[in-house]
């Protein structure tokens, strides 16, 4: 018979400690009376509020192209000067584009939370 050997015995205080993963927020400074100073998106609303590139969108408007509907989603792969327009491109399945189109801010919205995409065939 093969002689038993004992687990070492750690101290509860030597123990490796597991710790969770520190998430740090973003600091915001305050302004003298503890108020957060106001950003450019505070005072834009609707339409005016800047998409950002890469961003998915709604079309919302009569779509420019004969291959796209009013709901098609696309993704922003270009923001004009002050946020007025958008190069907006939109693909199939495959990833193939079908359109890369140049629409003004009111012709496109950012996609919602809750906003379910579907899919249609293309003549």
């Amino acid at each position: 018979m093969a002689p038993q050997i004992a687990a070492p015995q750690i101290a509860p205080q030597m123990a490796p400690q597991i710790m969770a993963p520190q998430i740090m927020a973003p600091q915001i400074s305050m302004d003298r009376r503890g108020r957060r100073p106001a950003t450019i998106g505070d005072r834009l609303t609707g339409s005016q509020r800047m998409i950002a590139e890469h961003s998915l969108v709604v079309l919302d408007a009569d779509p420019p192209h004969q291959k796209l509907t009013r709901g098609d989603v696309g993704t922003v792969v270009h923001v004009y000067k002050d946020a007025k327009g958008y190069e907006v491109e939109f693909v199939d399945g495959g990833g193939q584009t079908i359109a890369l189109i140049s629409v003004g801010a009111d012709d496109v919205r950012p996609i919602q939370a809750g906003e379910l995409l579907h899919t249609r065939i293309m003549g």
